[in-house]
């Protein structure tokens, strides 16, 4: 007979509060995961696991500990309560500890797909080898794959604790992914990739738009042959103003994340709204990846708008950090089984903006169009990054020469600040998600 979360974790807090615990939390996932790797049209490695984790958070006068385990037997359950609340005595006692209560549901989200669940490794391997065979097809000088593949995904969490919460949701995973590499005339390597994520496999992009695009991407930017720094392009490189394409924002934002209870300041002026989730009430894409309907807490999740029209409008929290700011849990507890909860993001997108992206570049004299970037440096404390970049100077409105080995670097806030228009393309394909930006003034320098 197979062991059900719901009663693992109910032995767990009976077995917690007999051994003398206050209060007791208990967090259970289960995920099945399948992974393949492409490599010149075949599987090149095939990974399929089964994982199962419980952690237990117990409270003691105040006093908290956490501890884990994949032992479901109820004899390991029971010593792991024993062993947390003997941990948690010799803690130090802090009001910031503290549970959910019993909530009314959010709105519904779509976070798991029968489908997924059903694909079969022979599925899996040919959306991959689908990729990369068009991938490697666009351009002849595209002789090998750097990296490919695709993976299926699906599990459940559950949170239960003994305030009398206990929620538990489904979820989904489908991906592919391929990037390649080309041989320029110098003898330099070049690469262009793209992927897809989805909860749902009708929505994922087919892989062969995915392959077309990654072989795309390198043919435009890897023409060492062509490609210039922009001071030989006719650029003052410290003033240019830069067309960011969605993906390259997605990365500036996920690296700057959502961090405890830190959003940037109210002087940042993005043209549209930064929100931090989109689940919750009116959720704007119920199926999105990464919004769920409850946090690792157990608090329903709900959408907060970060940024709106240069104002700071909101904050996220979890429990912890929203009892020391004196607020309410906006339901942006993430964590692992493993850990104890911190904030962290759910959904996070830049609202879509009016201009076509075609109607962005007639726009520009002097620029530069983004378009693969390399090494990332990000500094937390100042919100400071530097890309390894390449891309297309913009003259006269019209896309022209590649731009090779060039450095790119800003702030989040100062990006943020100086975004002068915003695409109408924005596409939910990931957590982290943005249409074009218009940036003025970004440092672009050569290496």
């Amino acid at each position: 007979m197979s062991i059900q979360p719901k009663e693992v974790a109910k032995a767990a807090l009976a077995s917690a509060k007999k051994s003398g615990a206050t209060e007791a939390e208990a967090f259970i996932v289960s995920n099945r995961e399948l992974n393949v790797g492409i490599r010149d049209g075949r599987a090149e490695s095939v990974k399929q696991s089964d994982a199962r984790g419980l952690g237990l958070r117990v409270i003691v006068d105040g006093k908290a500990a956490l501890v884990y385990t994949s032992d479901f037997r109820p004899e390991a359950v029971a010593t792991l309560a024993e062993r947390a609340v003997a941990l948690a005595r010799h803690s130090e006692s802090d009001p910031a500890n503290r549970l959910a209560d019993p909530a009314p549901a959010p709105a519904k989200l779509e976070t798991f797909d029968p489908a997924v669940a059903a694909l079969t490794p022979d599925k899996v391997i040919a959306m991959g080898v689908a990729a990369e065979k068009v991938a490697r097809g666009v351009d002849p000088r595209i002789k090998s794959t750097q990296f490919g593949g695709a993976g299926a995904s699906h599990g459940e969490t559950w949170v239960i604790n003994s305030r009398g919460l206990e929620t538990s949701y489904p979820r989904s995973v489908v991906s592919v992914f391929i990037g390649v590499l080309a041989d320029d005339a110098d003898g330099k390597k070049r690469n262009g990739n793209d992927g897809s994520a989805q909860r749902f496999l009708a929505d994922l992009r087919p892989p062969e738009a995915i392959g077309r695009e990654a072989g795309q991407a390198r043919r435009a930017h890897g023409r060492r042959e062509e490609g210039r720094h922009p001071e030989a392009a006719g650029a003052d490189a410290s003033r240019h103003r830069r067309q960011l394409d969605p993906e390259h924002v997605q990365r500036v934002l996920g690296r700057a994340g959502v961090q405890e209870g830190v959003v940037p300041h109210r002087e940042a002026r993005p043209d549209r709204g930064l929100a931090a989730d989109h689940a919750g009430r009116r959720p704007a894409a119920p199926r999105a990846l990464g919004g769920v309907p409850y946090d690792d807490e157990g608090v329903p999740t709900r959408k907060v708008t970060l940024l709106e029209k240069g104002v700071v409008k909101g904050f996220v929290y979890n429990l912890r950090w929203a009892q020391k700011a004196g607020a309410a849990s906006t339901g942006h507890a993430t964590r692992g089984y493993t850990s104890v909860p911190f904030i962290g993001p759910h959904s996070v997108y830049i609202e879509n903006g009016a201009t076509p992206v075609e109607e962005m570049i007639r726009g520009i004299d002097h620029g530069f169009y983004l378009t693969d970037t390399g090494a990332f440096g990000y500094d937390p404390a100042t919100g400071g990054w530097s890309y390894q970049a390449s891309g297309l100077m913009i003259e006269k409105g019209a896309l022209g020469a590649p731009v090779t080995d060039v450095s790119l670097a800003s702030d989040t806030l100062a990006m943020l600040k100086g975004v002068q228009k915003v695409g109408n393309d924005l596409v939910f394909d990931g957590p982290i998600n943005a249409p074009h930006l218009l940036i003025d003034e970004m440092a672009l320098s050569g290496t």
